[in-house]
């Protein structure tokens, strides 16, 4: 995705504004990640949908280009869904972490390598129980 963000460099620098201008997003997010980290998880999430779906990017330089080019007129849209469901990810863990579970980490890639430890297969939310001193998934409770 870094390269779609390279080749995309004046779309990468609005839609970074967006985020920058969405207060809302931030404050929700501050306790568990830096807004850098946001911005750059926002935009990974959202040129990888924009361009690319849910397949793999295309090898070929011209099939790349290509994906590219036609994904630049969804970034926008992809970007609002992106939002929308890490606003979705913020307001559980904050539901579920009131006064006894404080968030470890987000899930920002739809297909990742590989699982991360102690987290259920679709939320990947991980945990850290302040009580039991345990790492769980925030949505499952797997402990």
């Amino acid at each position: 995705m870094r390269l779609a963000r390279t080749m995309l460099e004046r779309q990468a620098r609005d839609l970074s504004k967006s985020i920058a201008g969405s207060v809302p997003l931030l404050l929700s997010a501050s306790p568990y990640i830096n807004s850098d980290d946001l911005t750059d998880m926002l935009l990974q999430l959202s040129f990888r949908a924009a361009c690319f779906g849910e397949g793999d990017a295309p090898r070929a330089r011209t099939a790349y280009e290509l994906a590219v080019d036609r994904g630049r007129e969804r970034l926008y849209a992809s970007l609002e869904e992106a939002s929308a469901m890490t606003s979705r990810w913020l307001r559980r863990g904050a539901e579920r972490t009131a006064n006894r579970w404080t968030i470890l980490a987000f899930g920002c890639h739809p297909t990742p390598p590989r699982k991360p430890a102690n987290t259920c297969a679709g939320c990947w939310i991980l945990v850290w129980c302040k009580a039991c001193r345990r790492n769980g998934c925030a949505n499952c409770r797997v402990t």
